[in-house]
């Protein structure tokens, strides 16, 4: 009797302290997943904030956990203006811009949009195309920031904040029943059980007791790119400059690199034929639209290249031999290396292992494979 009593003494406190983690997660929502469900109005505000950003001179303030960052690519995808290059790819792309002193693409672009954005996947691709195939002014390129992980679907579920324009471009594109019916099951699933997140709680308290910015858009005055201001800048392209903070961070953590990389990779898993058919089907549909696609390797730090013990160095020579396929099947060009030798790019252009700098990115005018058209 006593065991009972006490058993459901534990089961009503546990679901209490559940229940207050999901409510604060809920509400307080540092990552900006939930906005859609608890009557936010943070699609105002993004709105708001890339109307700013394109009209700022050096950009605005994009400080940690304010902004959900698929939520600006969408306004910025959406935004009325006219440009000749879209680029769409992970944060590895997010520092290609032709607004800085080093300029990247800029042998092949006049103006960009980036559409970067954190661990981007193959959905993501697919939803971001349907959206400026949407706006009225349409990019004349499309340049594809193809990751390790890029040719497979369900690498990353964070696209699910613009599903409907990933649904949209899947039915465009007649290819719906080559997509398995169960990644679609763990999207929902896989975001309730973040309200249960002790990470994600951690992050809203400190959200509560410190909140790290006021909510209001601020532009961000002149300042030296490679110094970098307090906050993260979106620049008037979409593109990302870092901090100060992360940029004295990375200078020191690159003195202890071990080169281990891992990340979103499925040893012996490099690519899926249906989502490789899929991202045939979609480049071809671009270029049905008269938009010239480009496919962009962004190089990973030497010492993760340089490291022979692990398994990324098979996946980069399984991945690269299927992009070059590709680009000669499509008569598409391929610009960089994921080789930061190839490019020429120093030990010190990079924050970590996978980020390089804009002073690297610049680099990749110089190493295109090209493909008769």
């Amino acid at each position: 009797m006593f065991f009972k009593s006490y058993l459901r003494k534990v089961l009503l406190v546990s679901f209490i302290m559940a229940f207050l983690i999901a409510i604060t997660n809920f509400f307080v929502d540092p990552g900006s997943i939930y906005q859609k469900y608890n009557f936010s109005t943070q699609n105002q505000t993004s709105k708001e904030f890339v109307r700013l950003a394109v009209e700022s001179k050096y950009g605005v303030f994009r400080p940690e956990n304010i902004f959900n960052e698929r939520d600006i690519v969408r306004e910025f995808a959406i935004y009325p203006v006219n440009y000749d290059c879209a680029i769409i790819g992970s944060s590895h792309v997010k520092q290609m811009s032709l607004l800085r002193n080093n300029k990247s693409l800029s042998s092949y672009c006049k103006s960009i949009k980036n559409f970067g954005v954190s661990g981007a996947s193959l959905e993501d691709y697919l939803a971001i195309s349907n959206m400026i195939l949407n706006n009225e002014f349409k990019p004349k390129k499309v340049i594809f920031g193809i990751d390790l992980w890029s040719l497979n679907f369900g690498r990353d579920k964070r696209y699910v904040q613009y599903k409907k324009d990933y649904l949209s471009m899947i039915n465009l594109l007649n290819n719906s029943e080559n997509v398995e019916k169960s990644q679609y099951k763990g999207e929902f699933i896989s975001i309730f059980f973040n309200l249960f997140n002790l990470e994600y709680f951690y992050r809203s308290l400190n959200e509560i007791i410190e909140p790290n910015f006021s909510k209001e858009i601020m532009e961000a005055p002149q300042f030296e790119f490679e110094k970098g201001l307090p906050y993260d800048v979106i620049m008037p392209d979409g593109s990302l400059v870092y901090s100060s903070q992360v940029i004295k961070e990375a200078e020191i953590k690159l003195e202890n690199l071990d080169g281990l990389n891992d990340y979103k990779l499925v040893e012996g898993s490099y690519f899926q034929d249906y989502a490789v058919g899929f991202f045939i089907e979609l480049v071809k549909y671009l270029q049905k639209n008269n938009i010239e696609v480009f496919f962009v390797l962004i190089p990973y730090h030497h010492s993760v290249i340089s490291n022979e013990s692990q398994p990324i160095l098979k996946t980069i020579d399984k991945v690269t031999t299927k992009i070059y396929d590709l680009a000669k099947l499509l008569q598409v060009n391929v610009i960089g290396s994921y080789d930061p030798n190839v490019l020429q790019c120093t030990k010190d252009e990079f924050y970590d292992e996978t980020h390089p700098k804009a002073s690297c990115l610049k680099k990749l005018d110089n190493k295109i494979e090209l493909n008769e058209k």
